[in-house]
Formats: structure tokens, sequence, C-alpha cells
């Protein structure tokens, strides 16, 4: 059997025969979306549409969904769309299975590999994907693995199988198998079996500290602006600045700009990623997937012992040096969370204190690095989704395959549109975060305030780093903060001690971070 290079039609889609073809499950709730077919790195990428705006969409942000009967109007009337899709979100308990390339659009015959997992899967609703050479299947159940991809054995060149519960949107074209009733049956035995095709990989060595210790930390701007100015600028500025060129090895280049980026952030793997993800190259559809870029993050801290430090300046101690109990990027033992929309809470306060404020009048506010300000651009929301990606790799981190198993489906049940408002919500309630506005002025005739006392207390109890305005019992760490675009910057214990404003002009605020 023969499969043409996959080509992809504007599908013609009747809302009323279309909803009689399909679940009602899918039917039902309001998580779908149109998509177009757009071309990036030379692939053919499907990017959703909200149906409502006609805008791009994001398959994390229930705002950008709507009904089924609006997704289908919106692409009938439209021709800006090749297709409807339907977002899967990790409280409903449905898993989408793609079988790519392994169909004949012609005569409908399956590989056989593909044919042996819709046996499995029999039963449950299968359809014919857009381009007529895969095979999509919906279940209902617990994905029980890690992995979400992988190339099946005796498989054509290019065969994939994908399978995905949460924070994806699968197109649908009610072109079924098979003509019984559309329903998606209980297969969890099939889940279980599918899990087991791919090997698990061989225990991962013990992962770099998240920073390099004793090293000074710089703000992103001011990383990007030393790195292209560095007798080696010209090299990081064509692998953060340029496109990809057809003819380049991505994996290679993606390893190059990050073993570069890990000398300038001092190893701070967030800060790595961060920036990675600003770069040209990380534009593309592979640069957005998260295990990707921890493993090649991975690699490039792999035996690096040398890390930027200006000239002749003293080093100050970072966050990872200060030895806290209860701070999970201490090095020594990690706290312990519950398995509750608290203890993501608790996650989040523990990583962001003293970078981010709630006001009891004028709510969350983020620290742009000269001042506090409002959070108008979702900067919040992003570093909640953060919190719920890094429980992945708590996971990874368990010793115990219980505990691991636990805290991944934890981890995949966070990622609900409800289970991040908890997050945000029962954050804002947490001693370190809540501030009453008032707190905002308080220091206003007091252009220097000298920096807290030491606490007598003892260091187990103290967070290790500080923000501007967030001083009691805590250390002068520099600590990363989030702005308000969603970029991080590096605050000094000087600015740190900065006074907090809810309004000071910028100028002014230019001239108290100068002069402390």
């Amino acid at each position: 059997m023969t499969i043409a290079t996959k080509t992809f039609r504007r599908q013609s889609l009747d809302a009323t025969a279309l909803r009689n073809r399909l679940p009602a499950e899918l039917v039902n709730r309001a998580q779908w979306v149109a998509f177009r077919i757009e071309k990036r790195d030379g692939k053919s990428t499907k990017v959703p549409i909200d149906p409502k705006t006609g805008r791009n969409a994001s398959v994390t942000d229930p705002a950008d969904w709507g009904a089924f009967g609006r997704a289908v109007t919106y692409h009938s009337r439209t021709h800006d769309s090749h297709g409807v899709g339907r977002v899967l979100t990790a409280d409903e308990g449905l898993v989408g299975i793609d079988l790519d390339l392994c169909r004949d659009p012609d005569t409908g015959e399956v590989d056989a590999w593909a044919a042996d997992v819709l046996a499995r899967f029999a039963g449950t609703y299968a359809e014919v994907t857009p381009s007529g050479t895969g095979v999509r299947i919906f279940a209902r159940g617990t994905w029980p693995a890690q992995w979400h991809k992988h190339t099946p054995t005796l498989s054509r060149a290019g065969a994939l199988l994908e399978v995905y519960a949460t924070g994806r949107y699968l197109t649908v074209t009610g072109d079924t198998l098979v003509e019984d009733e559309p329903v998606i049956a209980e297969c969890q035995a099939a889940l279980d079996w599918l899990a087991t095709l791919k090997p698990k990989p061989a225990a991962a060595p013990t992962p770099p500290p998240s920073r390099a210790p004793s090293h000074v930390a710089l703000a992103d701007d001011e990383l990007l602006d030393r790195a292209r100015r560095a007798s080696n600028g010209s090299r990081f500025s064509r692998l953060f600045d340029t496109p990809l060129d057809e003819s380049e090895d991505e994996s290679s280049g993606d390893l190059a700009l990050l073993n570069l980026l890990a000398f300038w952030a001092n190893g701070d793997r967030a800060q790595m990623a961060r920036l990675f993800q600003r770069s040209a190259r990380g534009q593309r559809e592979k640069a957005l997937r998260v295990d990707y870029v921890e493993r090649t993050i991975d690699a490039a801290m792999r035996d690096r012992t040398e890390y930027y430090t200006p000239r002749g300046s003293a080093t100050r101690p970072t966050r990872s040096t200060v030895a806290v109990a209860d701070d999970p990027a201490s090095p020594g033992t990690p706290r312990r969370y519950m398995r509750t929309d608290l203890g993501n809470a608790e996650r989040f306060a523990d990583q962001h204190a003293g970078r981010v404020l709630y006001s009891d009048r004028d709510g969350w506010m983020v620290y742009n690095g000269l001042r506090w300000e409002r959070d108008r651009e979702g900067a919040i929301g992003r570093a909640a989704k953060m919190v719920v990606r890094g429980i992945y790799t708590e996971a990874e981190r368990c010793e115990d395959p219980d505990e691991r198993k636990a805290l991944s489906a934890w981890a995949c049940s966070s990622e609900s549109a409800a289970r991040i408002r908890a997050l945000i919500d029962l954050a804002r309630w947490d001693d370190r975060i809540a501030i009453k506005h008032e707190r905002f002025d308080a220091d206003r005739d007091d252009p220097e305030p000298s920096p807290p006392a030491p606490s007598s207390s003892s260091s187990s109890t103290s967070i290790a780093g500080t923000g501007p305005g967030r001083t009691e019992g805590r250390s002068s760490e520099p600590v990363a903060t989030i702005t308000a675009s969603g970029a991080s910057a590096r605050t000094p214990s000087a600015v740190a001690a900065a006074p907090v404003r809810s309004s000071a002009p910028a100028a002014s605020a230019s001239r108290r971070s100068q002069s402390t």
C-alpha cells in the first residue's frame, strides 16, 4: 500500500448532519475551535481559531473556545478555516489518539500496526482525519504514561502515534470508520496496553541544579545585551535572532544556543527556557514542546562548570546556596505538597512570593524591574501555568513509582482551567502575597528605607530571596521577578529595599532605583 503525501482540503460541514454523527459528550461541551492550515518551518500546522473572534486561539484558555454550533457556523460562513476541532481538558476524562499516516485515502486500507490499535479500541468512536491518511480515536479513561508521541514498530516513514488527554485540540470530521451509534466507550485496559508500546527510558541522571552556585543573576534584557556584545556575540546573535535555514540541523543549533544561554544565565533553567522561547528558533512548533526544551537544557547543563561573572564584582550567593527547609528550590529535601488546589497555591507562593503581590484594592501586582504595577497582560496566569507544568518535573524526580504515578496524574488534572483558577484564587490569601493597599504608600516620605534587620528566627522558617516591598523575615538575595509582559528580571538586594509604590512616575522610579 502506498500513501501519497498528506494534502488538506477545506471541509464542507453541515451542523445538523455532523452533530448526528458525533458522540454527545463531544458536542455538548463548549470546547470547540475552528482551525486553519499554515506553513511553519516548511511543515503544515493546524492553527486553532477562536470561533467568536476569528483570532488565533489558545488551547489552555476557555475564553478562546466556543459552542459546537458556533464553531461550525464560523467555518461555514468564512473562508478563513479548513475545519473544526475539539479541545480536550483533564476534568472530562477523555483521551484522544492519533494514528498518523497509516491509511490509504483511496482504498481505506490501514497499516497493520494501526489495525492492531483499532482492534484494541473496538467499540469506541473513531474517524478519518482531514487528510484522509490518518485515523483518530476518542476513548474514555486515564492516560497512564508520560509520553505523547511514538513512532510505531514496522511503520512507514513519517507514521506517528500520538496520545493526548489535555492541553490539545483534535480536529473532528465526522467521517466515521464504522456506521454504529457514536459512543465514546470506557477503554482503560486498551490505554494501559497502548502505554506499553513505547519502552520506558533508562533512569535519567539527577538533573543539574537550577542555578550555578555563587554567581550573579542578570535580567533577561541585560543578559541578551551582554551576550550580543561579547567576543562571540555575532555567533550568539545568529543563533538567537536568525530564523532557521532549511539546511540547518535544528537540534544542534538549539543545543548551541542553550549552551550559550547556560553560561550567561548561570545555569538558571527557567531563564534559559524563557529566553530560548523568545528567540527566533524558539517560535517553531517543536520548540514549544516542554519535554524537548527540558531535554536540550539537560544536555546543555551536563558537565558545565563555567558561568558568567562580571569583572571586578564580588559574587553574591544565589537562591540555591541558601538552606531553607521549606523552599522547593533548595538543594536539600524538597518540600512535599498535598495533591489539592491549596497545595498548588502553596507551590505558587513558594516560587513567586516576593515577586508578585495581591492588593485588596488593586488586585494582582507584578514588579517590572523598577516598581510594582497591575497585572494587565496575564503574567499571573502564565506563572500559574508554569507552576502546574513544574509538577511534572516533581513527578519525574520521585523515586517511589506509586508516588510518581499519582503526582503525574495530579499534574494532568491540574492543567484544567478550573484548577488553575483555583490555584490563583487561593494563592492571593497567602500571607506572603496578600498586602493592604495602604502598604504601597507607607514609606513615601522615606526615599531610602533601610534594609530589614536579619531575622532572629531559624533559617528554616525564612524565605530565600525577596522582592521590593516584601521584607518581613526574608533574606535579601537576588530573586527572579515576573514582569507584566511575562519576562523575568533579576532584582538585587539594593533594589529589593526600594519603596513599594502603585503610581510613582517612571522618572522618579528610575532615580530611586539608581539611588539605592
